[in-house]
């Protein structure tokens, strides 16, 4: 990523901690926020951001990727394209 890519980008930071995944997304304003998931596995929770992302217009950038050594955590990019890149809803 250029470093104009990276203003807009978040990040998504998926943890397993026991029996609850716990989700913080950091900002392009370096706020970060906690979440509370519904789901209790990973790749679960994968599925459950990545959509509420994409309802509010996020696009994932790169792949889920091991953010510590112990398997538990990991992270991904999203960022939400300029108005003109986006797909206009069809007309039926």
């Amino acid at each position: 990523m250029t470093a104009d890519e990276t203003d807009e980008v978040i990040e998504v930071v998926l943890r397993q901690a026991s029996a609850k995944i716990e989700c913080r997304v950091t900002w392009p304003d370096e706020q970060a926020t906690d979440y509370d998931l519904r789901s209790v596995s990973l790749h679960r929770a994968k599925h459950e951001i990545k959509a509420w992302l994409a309802r509010d217009g996020f696009v994932p950038v790169d792949r889920w990727s091991a953010a510590g050594t112990d398997g538990h955590q990991i992270t991904r990019h999203f960022k939400r394209p300029p108005a003109n890149d986006r797909l206009a809803p069809l007309a039926r």
